[in-house]
């Protein structure tokens, strides 16, 4: 069977990558699967995440969650955590491989899970999108939602906003989520 189509939205946390997810659902003909980090890091044990100055500890083999006065100053990933993204993103090759069709809301915020990400569903029919916004916008949106550790946004953006590789941007502070789902979507079907 070949592979159903992979749309990878990845941008800041309060982006708005779940709300177009939802809205893509319903514009796109056929049945998309909504997956992403947030279900998987919902799921690890409560000790998978360790809050720390960045000093002691200096790692932790899942997620450390570097903290300065009350603000998310970093995010360091273990073998744990690398391990367990990992899986998630064959878990996504392999629904593809199925021909179950995926929309996957993803903070991807180092180079080398970029990198593996790519290597994993490159060879799958993928279209990489960037879901963009002003740092300012973002964490407003983040602040205003209360259910947001402070500082997420800040300490994920310069990577992200660096990022040159997607096939396809919009800017959430610039449309709808209602429209952003639709040039998505006509962008995927031209293809």
């Amino acid at each position: 069977m070949t592979s159903a189509k992979i749309i990878l939205l990845n941008g800041t946390s309060s982006s708005g990558k779940s709300t177009i997810a939802r809205e893509l659902q319903r514009v796109l003909p056929g049945y998309f699967l909504h997956v992403g980090i947030d279900q998987f890091l919902e799921r690890v044990p409560e000790h998978f995440d360790v809050f720390s100055d960045g000093i002691s500890p200096a790692s932790a083999e899942g997620f450390l969650w570097v903290v300065h006065e009350g603000r998310l100053q970093e995010t360091r990933i273990g073998p744990a955590g690398y391990r367990l993204l990992e899986g998630m993103y064959r878990s996504f090759a392999l629904l593809s491989s199925l021909g179950i069709d995926l929309i996957v809301d993803d903070v991807i915020f180092q180079p080398e899970v970029w990198e593996m990400m790519q290597r994993i569903l490159g060879p799958h029919d993928l279209v990489r999108v960037g879901v963009r916004c002003p740092l300012e916008v973002a964490e407003a949106r983040e602040a205003s939602r209360g259910d947001r550790f402070p500082g997420l946004v800040r300490a994920h953006y310069p990577f992200m906003s660096s990022i040159t590789g997607y096939d396809f941007e919009v800017d959430s502070s610039r449309t709808t989520a209602e429209e952003a789902a639709t040039l998505i979507r006509d962008y995927v079907l031209s293809r």
